[in-house]
């Protein structure tokens, strides 16, 4: 990929990073499988992550030769710290959830994920209309 193709590729996951953390409404993340590079930003954007036992994080991009994203530079510092952002990144290895969860990335780690109103999920104060609106002073 040439450096005009790699700055659009970057440019559209910022816009879905952008996306997520500009909701006016809790983004809530079900993620399971793996969340790796792009899919790790996009849970590190939302207000909360559940993910299932056996998901696997990571920041893989410097292993390949390109370079995380500055959403992922930031939200992950707020997360983690810089001392800690900058091991996960510049090694790039995988963690699990459970890690995830240690580091503050996960909000819960669950054996049956059902999504987020599943028996699994988080569910916001007041039921299903309890949380409509994101406070802004929370966002990530």
């Amino acid at each position: 990929m040439d450096a005009a193709g790699t700055r659009a590729r970057l440019d559209r996951i910022q816009d879905v990073t952008r996306l997520i953390r500009d909701a006016p409404f809790p983004v809530v993340a079900a993620v399971h499988g793996y969340a790796l590079g792009a899919g790790c930003e996009f849970a590190l954007s939302c207000d909360l992550v559940v993910a299932a036992e056996g998901t696997r994080f990571g920041f893989p991009e410097v292993g390949v030769g390109l370079s995380v994203t500055g959403g992922v530079s930031r939200l992950l510092t707020g997360a983690v710290g810089p001392i800690k952002a900058k091991e996960l990144i510049l090694l790039g290895e995988h963690f699990d959830a459970q890690e995830a969860r240690r580091l503050g990335l996960v909000t819960r780690v669950s054996a049956r994920l059902r999504g987020p109103q599943g028996p699994a999920g988080p569910r916001p104060a007041g039921g299903p209309r309890g949380a409509r609106r994101r406070p802004h002073h929370l966002r990530p």
